[in-house]
């Protein structure tokens, strides 16, 4: 194998030694450059001429000079000198495999040396040879190194002879001049061979250099072009694309509509800062997302998926961000790896928005159509909350429940904008404990005027539904005719134009199939049970915009899915029950479902967490309806947060009303609601 301009070649057609050389070459000095492969050429050439030489001067000291024992140690040193590339292949180090070879010249010259007449021989000549080995093959120092340790050695011998120390010769003394020419014929040989060699090495060095770097013009060439291609591209795609690396810093390349919309990054700037300049909330989110990723504590594409994807510009355009790690990565690396798509969606979600006011009106005319003064009611409710909101007396307590109340008031009457706004406003007031700013409450005020802008047309404020049944006008006629009293006959009138509670708990019981299906709970079956009862409707306002809490948590909490019920071998379809009842001087309100029953243990759990009494059943009930505690882990549209039975109980207590709870596993709960005749909810918000 060969290796031009970092490309490995393929070398079967080339001579045996270069076969042998990239044979016995490590993969790094293959990959390692020019220069590694150049001097690991040499090595495996060197050994083999050291070889080669020293096997012919082993023959001619055996047989020609009769240096039996010199010539068993010239073989043995040859044997182990051609050894080296082995040594290189395995230890896969030039300084080891290189150093050895020189070790076993070098220990051989010496011996030679103390026995062929020293300085009078012809041995220490071939001394100089080991430094300048070094040097091609291991570097300056290493020569320096072997050079000195030459010097020293023929520095020995000197002085030794100059203090009168006689040395062997073991070469008959009519044979010594023709030793002498042999051996200054091989030096003379071997030095320009050696040098041949390295020359030869050096310009296959050089013609791979230049081989590399008419391929490095070639494939620069290209990516010009390439580059001048994708520039093209990303001059002209209407999306932003840019590379971001670990530290956030962004890749110089990237997609003109970035500039349009955020300006161009300016010398420092990381990702966070770049874009917080005109989104400085989503650019906490991604601060936080990187940080995430350099603690290492989430892979890349988790901490990625919670950042938010649609972003609300100042100037009122939206934007979605689509970000991954590119190539599956799930270490992040210093390289930039995070590719961002940035799509400008501002029509798309002008559509969603436009269509879903279109739904919003048109779930509010269905209500009209089918009862024009019960929607009027809830939305007199629903604005009456709204401003109840922007009161200077509202208490942080108050604030949250009122909220709570609004978020799932407007939700099941089908009022998407308002319910979604609550919602986000809820989210703010519980991470931050505080209070609603003008601001929020300027922009869900100015969002009901809005709605109400297009709902008005619709409605008729003057329009009041007074419901009589003939049973009704019948037990009015035996009034009057029976001759009571012109007291009792006005009440008896003042009690038509009251409510029935059988028509309150039709509309309930429309809400109610609207809020099982958005959780996925089928079909329910809803009973009702009015017991004759009416009552002022204006009076009981507050009441059954609080009563909603209740029935959501039945359906949510109570009931269970079709499978479930099915497991536990119950009709599919759950089961809600709505009643009322006269029962001495009170009036009597009941829900009961018949699904899992209350979580008492959970309630408990919750109880002791917010250090609250627990022991007694009393003690749970009043637990379940304080603030904040819910037998939920999660919280969804309809509820969750512990507020809303707060907000209902809060409002009972202010109309002197009292609940009692009554549940059982598996089998369902009871909840009844008792008031005074002559109650009035007007004042319990």
């Amino acid at each position: 194998m060969s290796v031009r301009g970092g490309a490995i070649k393929n070398d079967s057609n080339k001579s045996p030694l270069i076969r042998l050389t990239a044979y016995f070459t490590p993969k790094q000095y293959v990959e390692g450059g020019f220069d590694a492969r150049r001097r690991s050429r040499l090595l495996i050439m060197f050994s083999v001429i050291l070889f080669l030489f020293g096997g012919i001067y082993a023959t001619l000291y055996e047989f020609r000079y009769g240096a039996h024992r010199q010539a068993i140690q010239m073989y043995l040193s040859a044997c182990l000198v051609i050894i080296t590339p082995f040594v290189f292949k395995y230890s896969k180090s030039i300084y080891v495999a290189g150093n050895y070879m020189l070790i076993l010249t070098f220990t051989l010259l010496n011996i030679l040396l103390n026995s062929t007449g020293a300085l009078y021989g012809s041995t220490f000549f071939w001394f100089p040879l080991i430094p300048s080995v070094a040097v091609i093959l291991l570097g300056p120092r290493l020569g320096i190194l072997w050079g000195a340790l030459s010097i020293a050695a023929v520095s020995r011998v000197f002085i030794m002879q100059l203090g009168g120390v006689e040395f062997i010769h073991v070469i008959p003394e009519n044979l010594r001049h023709q030793s002498n020419f042999t051996s200054y014929l091989g030096l003379s040989t071997i030095i320009p061979l050696l040098f041949g060699i390295y020359e030869k090495a050096k310009n296959k060095m050089l013609a791979e250099i230049h081989d590399a770097k008419r391929e490095i013009v070639k494939q620069q060439t290209l990516a010009m072009e390439a580059h001048k291609s994708a520039r093209v591209v990303l001059d002209n795609v209407s999306q932003a694309l840019l590379l971001v690396d670990r530290d956030g810093k962004i890749h110089p390349e990237y997609s003109k509509p970035l500039e349009t919309w955020f300006g161009a990054p300016q010398e420092g700037d990381v990702l966070w800062t770049f874009i917080g300049r005109k989104c400085p909330d989503f650019a906490n989110w991604l601060e936080l997302a990187w940080l995430q990723m350099n603690d290492g504590v989430l892979e890349p594409s988790l901490c990625l998926k919670q950042i938010p994807k649609d972003v609300k510009m100042k100037d009122g355009s939206y934007l979605e961000f689509d970000m991954q790690t590119l190539d599956g990565q799930h270490q992040v690396n210093h390289h930039a790896n995070i590719l961002i798509v940035i799509s400008d969606i501002t029509d798309r979600v002008k559509a969603e928005i436009a269509e879903e006011s279109r739904r919003e009106l048109l779930v509010i005319f269905e209500q009209l159509t089918q009862n024009r003064e019960f929607t009027r009611e809830t939305l007199i409710e629903i604005e009456d909350m709204i401003k109840a909101l922007n009161s200077d007396e509202t208490t942080p307590e108050t604030e949250r429940r009122l909220l709570h109340t609004l978020k799932g008031s407007s939700a099941v009457s089908g009022l998407i904008s308002i319910s979604r706004y609550s919602h986000s406003l809820e989210d703010k007031l519980m991470e931050s404990r505080g209070r609603l700013s003008k601001k929020e409450l300027d922009a869900l005020h100015q969002k009901w005027n809005l709605l109400m802008q297009k709902v008005q047309p619709f409605l008729s404020q003057d329009d009041k539904d007074i419901v009589v049944t003939e049973e009704d006008l019948e037990n009015l006629r035996l009034l009057v005719h029976g001759g009571e009293s012109e007291a009792v006959i006005l009440d008896a009138i003042d009690q038509l134009v009251q409510e029935p509670l059988s028509r309150r708990f039709k509309h309930l019981a429309v809400q109610i199939e609207q809020i099982a299906m958005n959780l996925g709970k089928g079909k329910i079956e809803i009973k009702i049970e009015d017991g004759g009862v009416r009552l002022p409707r204006q009076d009981w306002t507050y009441f059954w915009g609080n009563f909603i809490h209740a029935i959501r948590n039945a359906v949510d909490h109570g009931l269970e899915t079709p499978m479930e019920r099915k497991e536990q071998n119950k009709p599919e379809s759950g089961q809600i029950t709505l009643s009322s009842a006269l029962e001495g001087d009170e009036i009597v309100i009941r829900l009961e479902d018949d699904g899992r029953g209350i979580d008492w243990d959970k309630i408990r759990a919750r109880a002791k967490e917010a250090n609250l009494p627990y022991n007694s059943d009393k003690d749970l009930l009043d637990a379940m309806f304080h603030d904040g505690i819910t037998s939920r882990d999660s919280v969804s549209d309809v509820s969750g947060r512990g507020v809303g039975l707060a907000a209902l109980k809060q409002c009972c207590d202010n109309m002197g009303g009292r609940i009692v709870v009554a549940s059982e596993p598996t089998k369902g709960t009871r909840i009844s609601f008792y008031f005074k005749r002559t109650v009035s909810s007007s004042n319990a918000a």
